[in-house]
């Protein structure tokens, strides 16, 4: 669900797989069928926003403030949570620290990440 003034804009590569290899991993691999993930978009004064929605087995506010507090933290190791975090990261050192993932989510309903940035005409030339 992508409207189409945003089907030439251009994103950084490696955003979207992270995000909707998780939704797969994270959010359908439990539920037994009738899952699916959304991919939907819209523009926003001079920003895009993208968002990866799944009607999965989603998760607590409480689990998603430690998830969130998670990616903060440069010093993660291993395989956990290492896809989003870099994505977010790489938006941030791109565009600026108003910029990047958020998240929401509702047990037994869904999980939706979101992806914020700059529309590319609002790009200075570099």
């Amino acid at each position: 669900e992508i409207p189409e003034e945003l089907q030439e804009e251009r994103i950084i590569k490696l955003t979207l797989q992270p995000l909707i290899e998780n939704a797969i991993q994270h959010g359908l691999a439990g539920k037994r069928s009738g899952g699916n993930i959304w991919l939907k978009g819209e523009k926003k004064g001079k920003d895009n926003y993208i968002y990866v929605v799944d009607n999965g087995t989603g998760v607590t506010e409480e689990m998603l403030e430690k998830l969130r507090e998670q990616l903060k933290d440069s010093a993660i190791t291993g395989s956990r949570h290492i896809g989003m975090r870099n994505v977010d990261q790489r938006l941030k050192l791109v565009f600026g620290e108003g910029y990047g993932l958020t998240y929401e989510s509702a047990p037994d309903q869904y999980t939706r990440v979101t992806i914020h940035i700059p529309r590319e005409e609002a790009l200075p030339d570099v």
